[in-house]
């Protein structure tokens, strides 16, 4: 889980926002979309876009 949280801290920097961007923005994907999973929440957050969190 650690490793994730660093992912999660560096995807934030890159696409320069705050970590709970990252965490809503991962929670919304899952929350529409039943067929992901709660384990599919490291794919999705490789997948989001800067546009995804506006």
């Amino acid at each position: 889980m650690q490793d994730f949280e660093y992912l999660l801290v560096a995807k934030a920097a890159s696409l320069d926002v705050k970590v709970e961007a990252i965490k809503a923005a991962i929670a919304t994907k899952i929350v529409e979309n039943a067929e992901f999973d709660y384990d599919d929440a490291f794919s999705i957050m490789m997948s989001l876009k800067a546009e995804d969190l506006q």
